[in-house]
């Protein structure tokens, strides 16, 4: 799991380091907050992948007062 904050004032980094062995290529599922699923198939190995999920792919907060 990647969190972009862990406590007040301070953050982590956003990367994710994964050994795959030798496989030449595998495929990717990432799991947003919403429950969505992002899912990249076939993916290439050793190499640096940048996965910029924007906040349009983010269901909206709803606020409120539950009856």
């Amino acid at each position: 799991m990647v969190y972009s904050n862990h406590s007040y004032k301070s953050g982590g980094p956003l990367e994710a380091h994964f050994g795959l062995g030798k496989r030449a290529t595998v495929n990717i599922v990432v799991t947003l907050p919403n429950g969505r699923t992002l899912k990249h198939r076939g993916v290439q190995t050793d190499q640096y992948l940048d996965l910029n999920c924007s906040v349009s792919q983010l269901s909206p907060v709803k606020i409120g007062v539950k009856p």
